[in-house]
């Protein structure tokens, strides 16, 4: 996310929204690395992290409040991914880009063994390939979608950027990610020490638990 800020593919200095963010994990780290961001997600009302940047009805979000939304393993547990793509989509200001992360579905390669339909969980409840992908952009209004940091993901980047535009910025990006400096820099502020999750100065502690007295 760093290294696609820093060469443009979305506004300077954002407004992001994580939306299915759990326990607030990803906002509470883009919030420790100076970002504005926020996190939304119906099934955790009150976050353990970032509590106070919780949007708790995103149907009440204004229109074009944020410049990026991400969606990270969220699109393969829903059963009305269409209306929660509008809502999400109707949240992003104006040249908004969308990033949702899922493992695409290649009719070619994967078969009953492929390991992402999780048929013990069930909770993977629908695969995207990459037609349906460019479908469901198209769909909410976007002009182009690409993939990184390589053809199959992680990120899926839906943007108002033309092709040519989004796929120069995606290399750019990926090019940074060869550059430990830059790296450095941004695990830097990812340190839940600066957060006072953890007490400044504190150091792991080894421990060894005995079985037999778990057990008893």
């Amino acid at each position: 996310l760093s290294a696609l800020a820093d060469v443009g593919a979305f506004p300077a200095a954002p407004d992001i929204l994580d939306f299915g963010g759990g326990y607030g994990l990803m906002t509470q780290m883009l919030l420790d690395a100076g970002y504005s961001a926020w996190t939304s997600d119906p099934h955790v009302p009150k976050p353990y992290f970032a509590p106070d940047h919780v949007v708790a009805d995103l149907s009440a979000a204004p229109p074009g409040t944020y410049d990026l939304v991400l969606a990270l393993e969220v699109f393969e547990h829903l059963v009305q991914p269409v209306e929660v793509g509008e809502s999400l989509a109707r949240v992003l200001r104006a040249g908004g880009s969308l990033l949702i992360s899922t493992e695409i579905y290649k009719p070619d390669q994967h078969g009953p063994e492929w390991g992402y339909l999780a048929t013990e969980g069930g909770q993977h409840v629908n695969f995207w390939s990459q037609r349906a992908l460019e479908i469901f952009a198209a769909h909410l209004g976007f002009t182009s979608i690409g993939l990184y940091p390589g053809d199959t993901g992680f990120l899926i980047v839906m943007s108002h950027l033309d092709e040519g535009t989004l796929a120069a910025r995606l290399q750019a990006a990926l090019e940074r990610l060869d550059d430990p400096a830059f790296l450095a820099s941004c695990l830097r502020p990812w340190d839940f020490r600066t957060s006072g999750v953890i007490p400044a100065g504190a150091r792991p502690l080894a421990r060894s638990v005995q079985l037999g007295d778990v057990l008893r």
